[in-house]
């Protein structure tokens, strides 16, 4: 069994359907990514999945059990994390208080937040400035502050929201290292987004590909990258021939 059935999701805003029918599915310990264009309805994809947007059809089945519609709060509980397109730390916090409140999900005392909040800023590498504002952070650190945050939240299935945005070159080799280790390490299940290719096609074991909200093709990275429709609706000519 899956550990994420998606099925027949929709979500509509007025008159606009962002996401149609969309039916897709994660397998334990899979790196699962969602590409497409602007527009494509890949981050109210997520935003359903994680509770923030509630379908007007579809459900979502999470180890079994039917999770469709539910506060973020309580999946967050039952094991899917998320992080944003846009980080958004709380400012007044230190960056070590800002991951106690992931780790305050499910620690049992404050002691035992914080040690799983450490543990969380050492595997993402700021550990060392755990006593900096968030505000004052720079974005690649805020960035590893997100992802931070929600591995202290010990998920079973953690969704990325374009995580390397506004990363430079040495910057992505890093994330994708440390997403690497931290899905072989701790059998972490993993649905991303990403514009930056180099990210999909390295970490994830299969894509599948939305457009006008539409499930448009699925399958390995080398047999997206060859797919004729993926390449009008979103890779472009020019990907195929760099």
């Amino acid at each position: 069994m899956a550990l994420l059935e998606v099925s027949n999701l929709t979500k509509r805003f007025g008159g606009l359907t962002a996401v149609s029918d969309v039916n897709c599915y994660l397998d334990q310990g899979e790196i699962l990514g969602l590409i497409g264009p602007n527009g494509a309805g890949k981050t109210t994809l997520f935003n359903m999945i994680s509770g923030y947007y509630p379908p007007n059809s579809g459900t979502v089945i999470f180890e079994g059990k039917n999770i469709t519609g539910l506060p973020p709060h309580i999946i967050c509980r039952l094991g899917i994390a998320r992080t944003f397109q846009i980080s958004q730390p709380f400012m007044e916090l230190n960056v070590l208080e800002n991951a106690i409140v992931g780790a305050c999900h499910y620690a049992r005392s404050l002691k035992e937040a914080r040690k799983e909040a450490a543990k969380a800023l050492e595997i993402v590498g700021i550990d060392k400035k755990s006593e900096l504002l968030a505000g004052n952070l720079s974005t690649p650190d805020r960035k590893a502050l997100e992802f931070a945050r929600a591995l202290a939240t010990k998920p079973k299935l953690l969704i990325l929201d374009e995580p390397a945005a506004g990363l430079n070159s040495a910057e992505v080799e890093s994330f994708l290292d440390t997403v690497i280790n931290v899905s072989k390490n701790n059998k972490l299940t993993i649905l991303i987004v990403e514009h930056v290719l180099q990210v999909i096609m390295r970490l994830c074991s299969r894509i599948v590909v939305l457009d006008e909200g539409k499930m448009i093709a699925e399958g390995k990275p080398e047999d997206i990258a060859r797919n004729p429709t993926v390449i009008t609706a979103y890779l472009g000519e020019e990907y195929v021939h760099s």
